[in-house]
C-alpha cells in the first residue's frame, strides 16, 4: 500500500488515501503521509477506536516525533 501511494504521488501527482486495516495495516496509518498519502485516520482516544488497527491522534504525533516523519512531505 505503501508503494502505490509513492508511485501515485510521484508519477500522477493525484491525492490518495491508502489505509489498511488490522495490526499489520497500522504501518500504513502512521507512515501513509509521509509516502505522499492525503491523510490518515486516527481515535481521539484508545477507547473510541473505529476500526481495527486505528490508533489514538496522541499516539499517531508521538509515533511521528519518534520517527521524525514529516507528514506533510
Amino acid at each position: 500500500m505503501l508503494s502505490l501511494i509513492n508511485d501515485v504521488y510521484e508519477r500522477l501527482y493525484k491525492p490518495i488515501i491508502g489505509i489498511c486495516m488490522g495490526e499489520k495495516g497500522m504501518i500504513t496509518r502512521e507512515w501513509g503521509p509521509a509516502y505522499g498519502g492525503y491523510l490518515t485516520f486516527a481515535s481521539i482516544d484508545d477507547a473510541t477506536s473505529s476500526a481495527p488497527g486505528q490508533i489514538s491522534i496522541d499516539k499517531l504525533r508521538e509515533n511521528w516525533r519518534n520517527l521524525k516523519l514529516d507528514p506533510t512531505r
